[in-house]
């Protein structure tokens, strides 16, 4: 669904050394969203680390050999101290900031340790979680497995602070990545219930549409798209809206009210590629296949890189009967990344398998023919070698004669 614009802008942002810090928001609500936990653990942090760090060293993109040897002293130094302090607040910052010293020294089984222990010290913090799931992150290649890692301490922050909007953008995003789609659609609900900007609104009941028709709820998207629609004062973001619903409709099978709300959005953007694609696709399902091609085409000039449309298109030239070009188009779409990629290996088969079997049907069809030349020169053959026998008789009766 690739076509079906989120239009909210989740954005993680995750920085490693002393200043880690997240930033999540919809465009125009950027400044409403910034996490003040967070931010005042950060700078209590700071405070902690300039006392160990005053060039903040830690905080450096590369590190020279005389930084590496700081940085272990740095770390020797916390270790002892460490072992000398009793109050909870300053052992916690002091563990935390020795985790991020291993870090930047590639320890990472120690920093790990670090990182649990400072949690383990203050569950709340959200730093220390953070700064823990980079670490998991860090050991764990696959971006659905580390959603699987990640998502246990987001649930934990949540619970510490269940008014902060960011982590539920970030949970969102990781549940993207499993495809988990109820916990998605319970998130943008929950978040419906938080946020207070019109604009910030129609993008969740957007969010929340997209993933309602993951699961195959069309009437709950539809529903949700109109609310984004009636509450979006920006015509670009009111656009992608209705090239939503307007899929949705597809998928309800009323394709006539698809037509009209596609019609709206290309009226106003007369190039934009989601838009152009989904008219095609809507046509295609109408059985318009000629209609549907030049749009499709207009879109792959938008867009040339985006397989779905190639996979659109082949559907289009398939209804046409032109199999080559077809077959052309979905090998392309199994090419370029895109939720179709399996689809379009299927479909590739399938053609070949047609067109095999059209081809052996091709001698067969011949074969009466030749099987009729072969019976009429047998039937020739036959007869000149009766007529001889004829001839040779007579000649005996003759000469008996």
């Amino acid at each position: 669904m690739k076509k079906l614009l989120l239009g909210l802008v989740v954005g993680t942002c995750l920085t490693v050394g002393w200043g880690s810090s997240l930033a999540a928001a919809a465009p125009a609500d950027r400044p409403s969203l910034k996490n003040q936990v967070a931010r005042q653990e950060v700078q209590a942090n700071q405070e902690v680390a300039a006392t160990y760090d005053d060039g903040q060293t830690v905080e450096q993109d590369t590190l020279n050999v005389q930084q590496l040897e700081r940085l272990k002293k740095i770390k020797a130094t916390l270790e002892t101290d460490l072992q000398q302090t009793l109050e909870n607040e300053k052992k916690f910052q002091m563990t935390l900031f020795l985790g991020m010293v291993n870090y930047r020294l590639n320890l990472y089984d120690e920093a790990g340790k670090c990182f649990d222990k400072a949690v383990a010290l203050k569950p709340e913090s959200v730093l220390a979680r953070i700064e823990k799931i980079m670490i998991l992150s860090k050991q764990t290649p696959s971006s659905a497995e580390q959603a699987k890692i990640i998502l246990p301490e987001l649930d934990q922050i949540i619970q510490y602070h269940p008014d902060g909007l960011l982590y539920y953008f970030w949970r969102i995003e990781e549940n993207q990545k499993i495809k988990a789609y109820e916990p998605i659609i319970k998130d943008f609900t929950t978040l419906l219930t938080l946020a207070d900007k019109p604009e910030l609104q129609a993008s969740l009941y957007n969010g929340r549409g997209l993933n309602y028709c993951q699961v195959k709820n069309y009437q709950a998207a539809e529903a949700d798209f109109k609310q984004a629609m009636a509450l979006t004062k920006v015509s670009s973001n009111l656009n992608d809206y209705k090239n939503n619903l307007a899929m949705t409709y597809k998928y309800l099978g009323k394709y006539e009210q698809a037509l009209e709300e596609i019609n709206e959005a290309l009226k106003a953007e007369p190039d934009q590629a989601n838009a152009l694609d989904t008219k095609g696709d809507i046509l295609v399902c109408l059985g318009r296949y000629a209609e549907a091609v030049p749009f499709f085409d207009k879109a792959i000039s938008q867009r040339p890189e985006e397989g779905e449309i190639y996979y659109n298109r082949a559907r289009a030239y398939e209804g046409l009967k032109k199999t080559e070009l077809a077959l052309a188009d979905y090998q392309k779409a199994i090419e370029l990344e895109g939720e179709h990629q399996k689809e379009a290996a299927a479909k590739v088969e399938e053609l070949k398998q047609k067109k095999a079997e059209v081809k052996a049907d091709e001698p067969k069809q011949k074969e009466p023919s030749v099987k009729a030349d072969g019976l009429k020169t047998h039937e020739e053959t036959a007869k000149a070698e009766l007529k001889q026998k004829e001839t040779a008789a007579k000649t005996e009766e003759t000469k008996s004669k």
